[in-house]
């Protein structure tokens, strides 16, 4: 198995079911920005102990890529989490979940990642 993918299936069951949590709010009535600050209440000081607990936590101006990273993906969740209010997770979290695309090309386009296939041998009968 190609080294990370047990972590990227990880990351795909989790994010699931945050997206079904979000489905459930939005139905319930929660408003996109209530249910991002109940989330970020959880995560931010969450991340800060874990990290100070563990000895890795290091401010310096490398962070300001995490910060902006979490801006954009403050916008994109607040953006599908108004998308549930009406519409079907079924439909919006496939449409959402298609950002791994743009992440490709952007990664093969700028940092030089190569394309190639996750097994080396052809697959036959």
């Amino acid at each position: 198995m190609t080294p990370g993918i047990g972590f990227a299936l990880v990351a795909m069951i989790c994010f699931g079911i945050g997206d079904l949590i979000y489905k459930r709010g939005a139905a319930a009535g929660f408003k996109a920005g209530e249910l991002l600050m109940a989330q970020a209440w959880i995560f931010c000081p969450g991340a800060t102990l874990h990290a100070w607990l563990s000895g890795t936590l290091r401010v310096h101006g490398s962070a300001l890529w995490g910060a902006l990273a979490g801006f954009f993906l403050f916008v994109a969740l607040f953006n599908f989490t108004r998308s549930l209010k009406s519409g079907a997770v079924s439909t919006n979290a496939p449409i959402f979940r298609l950002n791994f695309t743009l992440t490709a090309a952007l990664a093969i386009a700028f940092l030089g990642e190569t394309v190639r296939w996750l097994c080396s041998e052809p697959l036959s009968r």
